[in-house]
C-alpha cells in the first residue's frame, strides 16, 4: 500500500485528504497552503524491480511500502518537495542543442541470478539518470543536502560531511552499469551536491564517483535483488536487519511495524 498521509512534529498522524481539508477550511494547514500540501503527496508504489536509487537502503522496508498502510514526516516530505524542484528546473532547462545531453534518461536492464532454493530467476533494475552527456560521456545526479559541516555527537567536534555516501556512490554507478552494459563508453560520474542558504549564498560541490568494476556491480545487485525476488515468488518479507544506528531504522516510517513483525518471527 502506497503511503496514506503525514506524521507531525508532535507524533500525530493526519491523512492526506484531512489535511488538505484543513488546509482549504483555514488558508493553510502546518502553515503550508493547500496546493502546496497537494504537490507534496507521495503515493509512489514500486512495483518488483529493483531500483538504483533504494539499492543502497533496506530491502525489508521497500516490501513493507508495498503491502503495509504508512505515514512518513511532514516536514521530511517538504525536503523532498524541494529536492524534486532543482531537479525539475534543471531538467526543463537542459541544454539540449546538440542533441547530446539528456535528462531524466529512464534505463533498465535485467538481472539473472539464483534464489536461494536453486530457481532461476529474472528481475528487472530500473532508473532513471538525472542527466546523461553522450559527448563528454558523462552521468550526473543532483542532490540536495542538509548541511555540508555537522555537529559529530562521538567526537564532538564540528565535522565535514564526506562526499560521496556509498549509497550515492552505488546509485550512480548502477546507472552507469545499465549504460556500459549495453555497450556504451563511460568516462565520468558526477554527483552535484547542493545547499540553497538564501539569495546571497548557494553552497555546492561537484564529485567525481569512480567507476566501479562492472562485473563486481552486476553481482551485488543481484544479491541485493535476490531478497525482494524471493518476496515475489514465496511472499515471504526480507529478514530483518534492525540496527538503531542505520539511517535506514532511524528514519524508517515502519520501523515500528517491522519489529512488531520480527517479535513474531516475521
Amino acid at each position: 500500500m502506497p503511503q496514506i498521509g503525514w506524521e507531525l512534529k508532535d507524533g500525530s498522524k493526519i491523512s492526506y485528504e484531512e489535511a488538505i481539508t484543513k488546509a482549504r477550511e483555514n488558508g493553510a494547514f502546518e502553515k503550508f497552503p493547500a496546493p502546496v500540501l497537494q504537490a507534496m503527496r507521495n503515493e509512489r508504489t514500486d512495483g518488483h524491480w529493483l531500483s538504483p536509487s533504494a539499492a543502497g537502503g533496506c530491502g525489508r522496508q521497500r516490501v513493507l511500502q508495498q503491502i503495509e498502510p504508512y505515514y512518513s514526516s511532514l516536514e521530511g516530505a517538504w525536503t523532498s518537495f524541494t529536492g524534486n524542484a532543482y531537479h525539475r528546473e534543471i531538467s526543463n532547462n537542459v541544454l539540449g542543442d546538440t542533441g547530446s545531453m539528456i535528462a531524466e534518461m529512464y534505463l533498465d536492464m535485467d538481472l539473472h541470478f539464483k534464489l536461494r532454493d536453486g530457481r532461476d530467476h529474472t528481475m528487472k533494475m530500473r532508473g532513471t539518470a538525472d542527466l546523461w552527456d553522450s559527448e563528454y560521456k558523462a552521468i550526473y545526479d543532483w542532490k540536495t543536502i542538509g548541511d555540508f559541516v555537522y555537529y559529530d555527537t562521538t567526537t564532538k567536534q564540528r565535522t565535514t560531511r564526506e562526499l560521496p555516501s556509498y549509497n550515492h556512490a552505488l546509485q550512480i554507478n548502477l546507472y552507469g552499469m545499465m549504460l556500459r552494459w549495453q555497450g556504451v563508453d563511460i568516462q565520468h560520474l558526477y554527483i552535484w551536491y547542493v545547499k540553497s542558504e538564501g539569495k546571497k549564498n548557494v553552497t555546492r560541490r561537484l564529485v567525481e564517483v569512480p567507476l566501479w568494476d562492472i562485473e563486481d556491480l552486476y553481482h551485488y545487485a543481484c544479491e541485493i535483488a535476490e531478497p525482494l525476488a524471493w518476496y515475489e515468488v514465496t511472499g515471504e518479507i526480507p529478514q530483518n536487519q534492525y540496527d538503531p544506528a542505520w539511517d535506514a531504522c532511524r528514519f524508517c516510517p515502519l520501523v515500528q511495524r517491522c519489529q512488531e513483525l520480527a517479535s513474531k518471527g516475521l
